[in-house]
């Protein structure tokens, strides 16, 4: 058997590295058994998805991040493609199969993303991180959050930025990562390894990677209604998917939430390790395994 693994910044490095130890990885889709995507929803995955599809290829698609059940889900309804969705864990096969998706099309496998990662630094002092939520262009509630969290006094501040998406010269002591990069998971673990409390707006794939290293996540509950690739995001709608790890204050309380996860880390240990199970398949054994199973099923 071939497989073609069509990657993303990483998500499933530890995929190609197992079926090129293998023998089993090929270069070229056309001539593969298996093509493995990281969506088939825009772009060239799109064309590749249904022409591996029309040449009686199986094609699956791996969930690359946190919220990208987006795509399937209303407002954008995308179809899937694919013969079947790779899920990080039941919440988001609960939202594939509120968008009709049949249940044997959906198979929680969880995620490698955390292959990347190692534990946790010993540091000194208290480290305190930035994530502006990625968008495009840049959020003014992204700036607002930046502004008061420079303001932050006895911590070491840093932001945590995509480069091409947020000006470095707007957020304090900016570390920036490309996701369009191989590197790009490496370099989140780099950062986040000797973090004691991440800020954030919303959540998203970095907070779960936060979890993942049992952080404290920090979310304000600012935000103006705008619309991204065609959807429309209320306030309601924008915090909705948040879930229940996250601590989400007006950004008057920043400070306090901010000083308060510092002094009492332990208080939110349940709840993220509650969300890496729900969301993240993380007692469903290993998810490159899991991974493996749908590819070898035929």
């Amino acid at each position: 058997m071939k497989v073609t693994v069509f990657n993303f910044n990483g998500i499933l490095d530890s995929l190609v590295s197992y079926l090129s130890f293998h023998g089993q990885l090929e270069a070229h889709w056309q001539i593969a058994d298996v093509v493995v995507l990281w969506q088939d929803v825009v772009g060239q995955m799109v064309d590749v998805a249904k022409t591996a599809k029309g040449l009686g290829k199986r094609v699956y698609v791996v969930e690359h991040g946190l919220l990208s059940i987006n795509d399937y889900i209303e407002p954008l309804k995308r179809p899937l493609i694919a013969d079947k969705f790779l899920c990080w864990g039941e919440k988001s096969k609960e939202y594939m199969l509120k968008a009709g998706i049949a249940t044997e099309r959906v198979v929680v496998a969880g995620t490698t993303v955390f292959d990347a990662f190692g534990p946790k630094r010993l540091h000194e002092g208290k480290n305190v991180l930035f994530a502006p939520r990625h968008w495009t262009p840049d959020l003014p509630e992204n700036l607002s959050i930046a502004e008061r969290i420079g303001e932050l006094g006895g911590v070491n501040v840093k932001s945590k930025i995509i480069v091409g998406e947020h000006d470095p010269t707007k957020y304090p002591n900016p570390f920036s990562t490309d996701r369009q990069e191989a590197n790009h998971l490496k370099e989140c673990y780099k950062v986040l390894a000797d973090t004691d409390v991440v800020v954030t707006l919303g959540e998203g794939t970095f907070a779960a990677l936060a979890y993942y290293l049992d952080i404290p996540v920090i979310s304000t509950d600012e935000w103006e209604q705008k619309e991204l690739l065609g959807k429309i995001y209320t306030k309601d709608i924008f915090f909705e998917q948040v879930s229940y790890a996250c601590n989400v204050v007006p950004i008057e309380k920043l400070k306090e939430a901010v000083m308060q996860e510092l002094r009492h880390p332990e208080k939110g240990k349940l709840r993220r390790l509650k969300f890496l199970q729900e969301y993240c398949n993380y007692d469903g054994g290993s998810a490159l395994e899991n991974i493996l199973k749908v590819i070898y099923e035929n």
